[in-house]
């Protein structure tokens, strides 16, 4: 009888290990997709898998990059101050333009932060934080985005910020195993 007992609980134990491994698998997993084309204007989108809620933070980005002639009588560089997309404006060849972008995270748990280039602009765009970030709960940050005019051309995307924050049956610690 106690090997039956035994052989019970190790059975229960092991069901619950094989439980929690494929719930980790799983969340770590989950995605979310892009939507297709560009935003002309700063939008909102959301979408909810099963372990992660999505909010996708679509910015329009451009930009134009030509060739300094020092011999112009007018120099045409430009930095465009609108917030509701990363315009870079009319930049000299091999110069980095800075953006910045201010975050705070008003849920009771940490959110991972996916930053995601698309476009011809998206090799010359980056992020002080790489490609994703943990913000922790009731954390504030801003997070420079860069532009290398490495290229003569016109430069056209978006830069897709992705918030992603466990349901509210899934423990924030897991959000490191989140991918992005």
């Amino acid at each position: 009888m106690a090997k039956k007992s035994t052989i019970l609980i190790e059975g229960t134990i092991l069901l619950i290990v094989l439980v929690a491994i494929l719930t980790v698998l799983s969340i770590s997993m989950e995605s979310y997709t892009l939507p297709e084309g560009f935003a002309d204007n700063e939008s909102v989108e959301q979408s909810n898998g099963f372990f992660i809620k999505n909010q996708i933070i679509r910015y329009p980005a451009k930009a134009n990059v030509s060739i300094l002639n020092i011999s112009d009588k007018n120099i045409k560089i430009g930095v465009a101050p609108q917030t509701y997309e990363l315009n870079f404006g009319n930049v000299p060849q091999n110069i980095t333009v800075r953006k910045f972008i201010q975050f705070a995270n008003n849920e009771n748990v940490p959110v991972k932060v996916c930053f995601v280039a698309r476009g011809s602009i998206s090799p010359l765009v980056k992020s002080t934080e790489g490609r994703e970030m943990i913000l922790q709960s009731q954390q504030q940050r801003e997070i420079e985005i860069t532009f290398n005019s490495t290229e003569v051309g016109l430069y056209n995307g978006e830069m897709d910020i992705v918030i992603r924050k466990p349901e509210s049956f899934i423990p924030g610690s897991l959000i490191s195993l989140v991918r992005c």
